[in-house]
């Protein structure tokens, strides 16, 4: 934590006004409080935002805000349960919904969800991932998919252009 403060603070003095916590997974880290409430301490300290895939956000949300986490996005990629269990590889959909409710309470804001769709695998999503994010006052980005596979699998023929899935959103609204 130490160097990564240090870090931070050079960062600050050359002009860097906001943080973002990612991984991997910031959440598997069992101090994540304690950095955030660190860095929240720093003097003229960034804002401070968080990338999580939300399922453990419910447990530590309330946590996070007190330490001055301000913001927060969450990964999530479809709303159908069972193609959450089959792209995650594990049974958490409830979770991330629950982190989801949990950083609203809290009051993070805003709240962004970033959706990667995938031909073939959740293209089908968009208009009703829009619809749902508008019902729960949400921001969602679609963003691009990161070819960070070791096995050489990704393909660009997977991803869906920014304009095909304006061409979706357009259909709808």
């Amino acid at each position: 934590i130490d160097e990564l403060l240090q870090i931070i603070e050079v960062g600050i003095e050359n002009g860097i006004q906001e943080v973002r916590l990612t991984g991997g997974e910031p959440l598997l880290r069992p101090d994540i409080v304690e950095i955030v409430s660190r860095i929240s301490k720093l003097p003229n300290a960034p804002a401070l935002s968080m990338t999580t895939n939300g399922v453990a956000l419910a447990k530590v949300a309330s946590d996070l805000k007190s330490a001055g986490l301000e913001r927060i996005n969450i990964s999530l990629d479809t709303l159908d349960w069972e193609r959450f269990k089959r792209l995650t590889f594990r049974d958490r959909y409830d979770d991330v919904l629950e982190g989801i409710a949990a950083a609203r309470q809290v009051g993070l804001q805003p709240i962004k969800i970033n959706t990667v769709l995938m031909r073939d695998i959740n293209g089908d999503e968009a208009v009703p991932l829009l619809k749902w994010a508008i019902s729960e006052n949400l921001s969602l980005r679609f963003i691009e998919q990161m070819p960070l596979d070791a096995g050489d699998v990704w393909s660009r023929m997977n991803l869906i252009t920014a304009d095909q899935i304006f061409q979706m959103l357009s259909e709808e609204f």
